[in-house]
């Protein structure tokens, strides 16, 4: 079962072993962290200046999702972790997730897909792949 609760303005998501960090970061943005660790990194590795924000974090009752929003740019997680960005409410990217029942796009597949690959290094650090299901219109820069 899937936990979130808001830390330091951010919005936490925690199931299982791993933890998501999605916090604002500067005007209209959003930094998103993840970790199979015990506790959440402290190095800001490239982002070194502080970014102010204004984000809120709102987690549903039922605590099957939540959210957080900065600016135009809002994110949501699901009761499976899936994480999907929207820009003024309008869906612009979201995980890919698939399980043997089907996708989120109620496509039929016989295979399961992860959205977050965790593949160990050999010391605490940990190779992730993302994979995203996205508008063929949107752009994307900075993903370096």
């Amino acid at each position: 079962m899937i936990r979130f609760f808001e830390e330091n303005g951010a919005l936490v998501a925690r199931l299982k072993n791993e933890t998501v960090r999605i916090e604002g970061w500067g005007k209209d943005a959003l930094r998103v962290r993840a970790t199979l660790l015990k506790k959440m990194p402290e190095e800001a590795h490239a982002l070194t200046e502080k970014a102010e924000h204004n984000a809120k974090v709102t987690v549903s009752p039922s605590e099957e999702r939540a959210e957080i929003v900065n600016g135009r740019i809002k994110a949501t997680v699901n009761c499976v972790g899936i994480i999907c960005f929207y820009k003024d409410d309008k869906l612009i990217l979201q995980e890919y997730y698939s399980f043997y029942n089907g996708s989120i796009r109620k496509e039929p597949i016989c295979y399961k897909i992860r959205s977050r690959e965790y593949k160990g290094l050999a010391s605490e650090d940990f190779k992730i792949t993302v994979r995203f299901e996205s508008d063929p219109d949107e752009k994307l820069f900075g993903m370096g």
